[in-house]
């Protein structure tokens, strides 16, 4: 979440009293958070990245039980994935030497914009669970060992793209008016590369662009390689499509990834590497809950939002609205957070406030809503999740809903 930089509001001296952003451009900066970190990072992993809103991760039972109490999710070795063709389909396409050692080192977290989809049930979460999240902002996610190391990602949609086109020209290739948002993103990213690339040189060494190609013209092919060698993990054969994928790809180097990956062993009986990652920064507990954020249409809620901000406690600075169009309530991490998780859905009780809503704690995997695919305990096991998610303060306000799909397994 981000803070009102100082100078438009001073939370340090007001930090024992609640601030309601109303300010159009505070509200306006906070919605728009995401660009500003596009620009931050434009020669990071994934500098052409778009927010997306609900995304749904296919898994078993059991892992999804890890994930929702434990926090733990695992990264897959891209190289080894059920594509074939994965990784060497984006090297044919960038006109990557296939020899770069880079292409065992991309983990990746794979996500479905459709939550009910029976390919996916069939080839990946057979008598599973589908865990919807809100992934519409750049991610904190933490790598597990390695110091515990945390990289700021965005889940950006999979290119799809057949054999046959990856083999013809570069430059031809980018002209096309191909359907998929993503590539539409690529279209736009790939003519920067050399420009990306120039003004990271020009940083480096502080110089000016202008004369990056004539005193530093290797270190600057070095470069735009580096950023096409980005663009990889993210490129599927046309024969995925279905999947409508999104991914968060961690890109790590040699050292990084020998101090944190292990292998797990499949129903093959092979071992594939896999990384450990949890959401969130590893010191977000440490302090106090900095902020809450609120429906920009409870603001029209007067005697309500007064009583609400009694019963929010005084170390929360900073209390804004925010834009998604979703009754939610968004509460930021700290010791301190269950308790104003607590105290905010107690409110629900409140005459005149507000429509229904659900409330949930910032600093863990953003999950919003999971369905039971299909299986011939369906009704028991949506019970069960049900049961389970009450027994959790930070699970309780998670909607659990059966599958819709007629399909009987075998």
């Amino acid at each position: 979440m981000l803070f009102p930089k100082s100078g438009s509001i001073d939370v340090a001296d007001r930090a024992t009293k609640p601030i309601f952003l109303t300010d159009p451009k505070l509200r306006g900066d906070l919605r728009n958070k995401h660009l500003a970190w596009r620009s931050d990072h434009a020669n990071g992993a994934d500098p052409f990245a778009e927010p997306h809103t609900l995304l749904s991760h296919y898994t078993s039972i059991d892992v999804a039980y890890e994930i929702l109490e434990n926090g733990v999710m695992h990264a897959s070795n891209a190289r080894f994935s059920n594509d074939d063709e994965e990784i060497k389909i984006g090297y044919d396409v960038l006109r990557v030497p296939t020899s770069d050692p880079g292409s065992t080192r991309n983990y990746i977290l794979c996500f479905c914009d459709d939550d009910d989809l029976l390919s996916m049930w069939r080839g990946y979460a057979d008598g599973g669970v589908s865990l919807t999240m809100d992934l519409s902002a750049p991610q904190w996610i933490t790598i597990l060992g390695l110091s515990n190391v945390s990289k700021l990602v965005l889940p950006v949609e999979a290119v799809y793209v057949s054999k046959t086109d990856a083999k013809k020209d570069p430059h031809a290739y980018w002209s096309w008016g191909l359907k998929a948002s993503a590539l539409r993103r690529l279209t736009r990213f790939q003519p920067r590369l050399k420009e990306l690339a120039t003004e990271q040189v020009a940083r480096n060494f502080a110089i000016n662009p202008a004369d990056v190609a004539t005193h530093y013209p290797n270190e600057a092919a070095q470069a735009e390689e580096d950023l096409r060698r980005t663009l990889i993990p993210y490129m599927k054969d046309i024969g995925f499509k279905e999947e409508r994928e999104a991914r968060l790809v961690f890109q790590l180097d040699r050292e990084e990834e020998g101090s944190v990956i292990w292998y797990r062993t499949g129903d093959d009986k092979l071992r594939r590497p896999k990384i450990y990652v949890r959401y969130g920064r590893p010191d977000e507990d440490s302090d106090d809950c900095r902020y809450v954020a609120l429906p920009e249409e409870w603001a029209a809620h007067g005697s309500w939002m007064a009583e609400l901000a009694k019963k929010v406690p005084d170390t929360v600075s900073c209390l804004y609205y925010h834009s998604t169009g979703r009754q939610e309530v968004f509460v930021g991490p700290g010791q301190d957070q269950e308790n104003v998780v607590s105290e905010i859905r107690n409110l629900r009780s409140y005459p005149g406030h507000p429509d229904q809503y659900r409330v949930f704690p910032d600093g863990r995997w953003p999950v919003r809503s999971i369905t039971v695919g299909p299986r011939p305990d369906q009704d028991q096991t949506v019970e069960l999740l049900k049961h389970f998610v009450s027994t959790k303060w930070w699970l309780e306000d998670v909607q659990v809903e059966p599958s819709k799909i007629p399909y009987r397994r075998r």
